[in-house]
Parts: C-alpha cells; sequence; structure tokens
C-alpha cells in the first residue's frame, strides 16, 4: 500500500502511462487513511467543527481556522495526482483517458466511471 501510495505522489504529472487496478484502489485507500488522519489531527490540534447541508451539498466550517485552511491546502495539492492515477487506471482498460470527464453526467456519471474503474485491466 505504502509503495502504491508513494506512486501516486511521484506519478502526479504522468498523463500517458498506466497503472493497475491493485495500485489504484491501493493508493486511493492509502490517501483516505492519510486524509482521515491528517482531519483527526488537525481537528484535535485546532478544534473546528464542519457542517454538510445534504439538501444543497454545501459545506460550512466554523471558522477559518488554521486547521480548515492546511486540510483545505492538502485537498488541493490531492486533486492533480487524483486526476492522474484516474487517467492512468483507464489507459490500463484501453480507454482514453478522456473518458474520466463521463463524471460529469448527472447521477449516472460517477457510476460509470466506477464501472470503469472497476474493470480488469492489462496490468490487474
Amino acid at each position: 500500500m505504502i509503495e502504491a501510495y508513494k506512486s501516486y505522489w511521484v506519478n502526479a504529472f504522468d498523463f500517458k502511462s498506466s497503472t493497475s487496478r491493485s495500485n489504484y484502489w491501493l493508493a486511493i485507500l492509502a490517501g483516505f487513511i492519510a486524509s482521515f488522519i491528517l482531519g483527526v489531527i488537525l481537528k484535535s490540534v485546532f478544534d473546528f467543527s464542519v457542517t454538510i447541508d445534504y439538501t444543497n451539498y454545501i459545506v460550512t466550517y466554523a471558522g477559518e481556522t488554521p486547521g480548515v485552511i492546511i486540510y483545505d491546502l492538502w485537498t488541493l495539492a490531492n486533486l492533480l495526482p487524483s486526476l492522474t492515477i484516474c487517467i492512468r487506471r483507464l489507459h490500463d482498460i484501453g480507454k482514453s483517458g478522456w473518458w474520466v470527464l463521463v463524471v460529469l453526467i448527472p447521477v449516472v456519471g460517477w457510476i460509470w466511471l466506477l464501472v470503469l474503474l472497476l474493470q480488469p485491466g492489462k496490468n490487474n
């Protein structure tokens, strides 16, 4: 899992190669764990609260603390590596990286992309 997550960051600008299904999901899992741990640490140090309005999909914070800013920067830093690993995973199943734009289709787009990412590829 550590190697997959290391590859996630090292290949952050690699839009050409491919990533196996296991490396993709291990990197996503490691990223989730890292984000969760960082969130817990920042929450305990800076004590901020998060409110989510599920009706309008709005996330609000109780005050702009350094913890919120650090976590927002962390999320922003993960944007490009997340995109590139998804594109490399699509390459592994023989699809163009442009297929990542399928998420722009309301409701079914995310499901469609998930089905694509779960398919076995050349590198399994």
